[in-house]
Formats: structure tokens, sequence, C-alpha cells
């Protein structure tokens, strides 16, 4: 069954305007079907091989990272914030979007 919780995210995503949207790919199993139900095929996924860095709010798109890329971010960006924390039906957390100052390649 679909998780709740993934609607508000690609929710979340689809409200971008013409900002770049980058979610994280393992976010669920099938982050791919969702995101073409939710008619969200414009967002771009983060893979364990993408690159995260800081950058300018001007060129930083919207950015909604897992578990996995929030740990990565944590730990090679200093003093980044989180604009928004996603839950799970349990109340755990797992995703995050980013404050406009992330950028992926």
């Amino acid at each position: 069954t679909r998780p709740s919780w993934i609607e508000l995210i690609i929710t979340e995503a689809r409200m971008a305007d013409s900002k770049e949207v980058f979610v994280s790919d393992d976010l669920t199993d099938q982050l791919s079907v969702y995101l073409r139900w939710y008619k969200a095929e414009a967002v771009k996924t983060i893979s364990g091989s993408s690159q995260i860095f800081r950058c300018t709010n001007q060129e930083a798109g919207v950015v909604i990272v897992s578990l996995r890329d929030w740990a990565i971010i944590k730990r090679n960006i200093a003093n980044v914030g989180v604009a928004k924390t996603f839950y799970d039906n349990r109340g755990q957390a797992v995703a995050f979007r980013m404050k406009p100052e992330i950028c992926v390649k």
C-alpha cells in the first residue's frame, strides 16, 4: 500500500513554482511510481551518487531529502537549516525540506 505521508512530500514538491525540485530516491521503494501517480514527473531524484552542496538562495531549488541524504548533508555541510520535517504514520521523521541553501548535481 502507498504510505500516506508520500502524498504530503510530493504535494510540497509540486508547489515549487519554477524552481527545480529534488527528492531523495530512497524515500520509498516505489518513488517513481508515486511521482507519476501524482503528476510530478518533473521532480528529479537524488541518488547515492548525487553531489549535494551549499549554494545561494537564488541558485537553490527545492530539496527534500531522506534520512540517508540528511546524514550526508549534516556530515559535510556546516549549519544547514531544515525548513520542514515530514513524519510517517508512527511519528518518525522520514524526510526534510531543506532551507534554500542546498543544491544538487
